[in-house]
């Protein structure tokens, strides 16, 4: 009886604590940005589809959120009012979603771009460092 008695003592708090988590991950983007970015802002919104190539960033370089995938675009070309806020030509646009193309396929985006000031680099650095995103 004893035995029992401490078996449901250690399984009343796991029921209870199984029972108030929804067991869903949250798979909104735009809530990921508040808790992955110190700072975000949407820079614009992409309606009709912009080439981009994918690319993976090389060892030691910064990657958003554990993704080494990026959207490599020629944003001078492609989107001016960026070209016009970054002054780069190519901008890295990492995804807020995993990506399912492959490293060198020629792809087109589209949806929110956001910049993001993040500690969640990948780096041993205890630093932020400013992304561009785009969510779906």
């Amino acid at each position: 009886m004893k035995n029992n008695t401490i078996i449901i003592i250690i399984l009343i708090p796991l029921l209870l604590f199984a029972a108030c988590s929804n067991g869903q991950e949250n798979n909104d983007p735009l809530s990921s940005l508040e808790s992955l970015c110190i700072e975000s802002a949407m820079e614009t919104e992409l309606t009709e589809g912009v080439p981009a190539i994918v690319k993976v960033v090389e060892e030691g370089q910064p990657f958003f959120n554990g993704n080494k995938k990026y959207y490599e675009v020629d944003i001078e070309t492609n989107i001016p009012e960026l070209f016009e806020l970054y002054k780069e030509k190519i901008i890295r646009v990492f995804p807020t979603r995993k990506m399912n193309s492959d490293v060198g396929e020629e792809v087109f985006i589209k949806g929110k771009i956001f910049s993001c000031l993040s500690g969640n680099h990948g780096l041993l650095t205890n630093d932020f460092k400013g992304f561009t995103l785009i969510s779906d």
